[in-house]
């Protein structure tokens, strides 16, 4: 896929990833009709504004429950080498590893390894925003997150019926 199809609205590439603490290859459509995705990659499981956003995501994992949604992180770190960052920063959402990139290849279109970024897709797998970040200080802070998973959960008429009738 390239990078120019992917743009919201069109849907995301499947993968399935092993997981670093969790028991099972996992990937989107683990989740479909199910739960609005967030899909943070992390470039280096050491860059500290990597570690802060997946630190933000963890203490606010709750308020991602209560939005019917879920994080999964994909590194192109080795899945021991992600089991330890799972560890460290008490991170409660998938971990995944990405050791040959080719799921950061189907999302960045071969862009070089040290870009990092952001996709939110709703339930169905339709992408609704993306934040690609070739430097750390410019992804998304977690309040921006999930106010783009608020909008998506107001969107949606099952969620969230309207109080009015129409």
């Amino acid at each position: 896929m390239h990078i120019e199809e992917l743009k919201p609205g069109r849907m995301i590439p499947s993968f399935n990833l092993p997981a670093a603490n969790r028991q099972s290859c996992l990937g989107p459509w683990d989740y479909k009709q199910h739960q609005n995705l967030v899909l943070v990659f992390i470039h280096d499981d050491q860059c500290q504004a990597c570690r802060e956003l997946l630190r933000e995501l963890a203490a606010d994992y709750g308020e991602y429950q209560r939005l019917e949604a879920e994080a999964l992180v994909i590194s192109r770190s080795g899945v021991e080498t992600l089991r330890q960052l799972a560890r460290d920063l008490s991170l409660p959402f998938p971990v995944l590893s990405d050791r040959d990139g080719k799921v950061f290849d189907d999302y960045f279109d071969g862009a070089a390894p040290h870009v990092a970024g952001v996709f939110v897709a709703d339930r169905w797998g339709s992408l609704f925003t993306t934040r690609i970040a070739d430097q750390e200080h410019s992804l998304p802070g977690e309040p921006e997150i999930r106010e783009w998973l608020e909008f998506i959960k107001i969107q949606c008429e099952e969620c969230f019926p309207p109080e009015w009738p129409l």
